[in-house]
């Protein structure tokens, strides 16, 4: 008896992971997208992290129901077997279309979701004048070249590049002048930045 429950035990983990990393991948390249990326390393532990985000609530309110309530709603659902599939996968689509354009893109990175990240990115002076081209501004560093960029927000990185939005102000409105991707062979590191650099308005695309 308990040698079928940890069977089931590690089955209902391994579809959980399963599942998750499903989601978090479509997630996270839908959300790519918009900068004209797709994500090709398929080993990344923010996919099941995205897919976790996902799945918890919808797990945790079934868990919380009461067992009479429970018992419901699979009643209600067994007689008829092929409509009640298809209410569910119309459920699920319908929350996983939410999820991706309106859950995903609100929620902190930490949190696994796609928030961006104010940093400022730190690298050698004569990369800063030439990203200087491209909008990005460097640091006041009382009149010497600076070796650290303005406020940026970073939207996404892996281990070949980042990509980074460029946030400006007009009339108290902070808005997206511009949005690279950089080569991360060329920086040296990262600093927090301001967290005003990147408002709730800059996730409105």
């Amino acid at each position: 008896m308990n040698e079928n429950k940890e069977k089931k035990s590690i089955s209902n983990i391994a579809i959980f992971i399963a599942v998750a990393y499903g989601v978090g991948f479509i997630s996270w390249n839908f959300y790519l997208i918009d900068f004209g990326i797709f994500e090709y390393q398929l080993l990344q532990t923010r996919y099941i992290s995205a897919g976790s985000l996902f799945l918890l609530p919808p797990l945790v309110l079934f868990y919380i129901l009461s067992p009479k309530l429970k018992k419901s709603i699979g009643d209600l659902m067994m007689p008829y077997s092929s409509k009640s599939r298809m209410l569910v996968v119309f459920c699920c689509s319908l929350y996983l279309i939410i999820f991706i354009y309106l859950i995903f893109p609100s929620m902190p990175q930490y949190f696994g979701g796609s928030k961006p990240i104010p940093v400022s990115i730190i690298a050698e002076s004569d990369v800063i004048k030439r990203w200087s081209d491209f909008g990005i501004d460097g640091a006041d560093n009382a009149g010497k070249p600076s070796r650290q960029t303005q406020s940026l927000c970073a939207f996404y990185q892996n281990s070949d590049f980042v990509i980074v939005g460029i946030p400006k102000v007009e009339n108290n409105f902070i808005y997206l002048s511009r949005v690279l991707t950089l080569n991360k062979d060329q920086i040296q590191g990262f600093d927090v930045a301001d967290p005003r650099a990147c408002p709730p308005s800059l996730l409105k695309k």
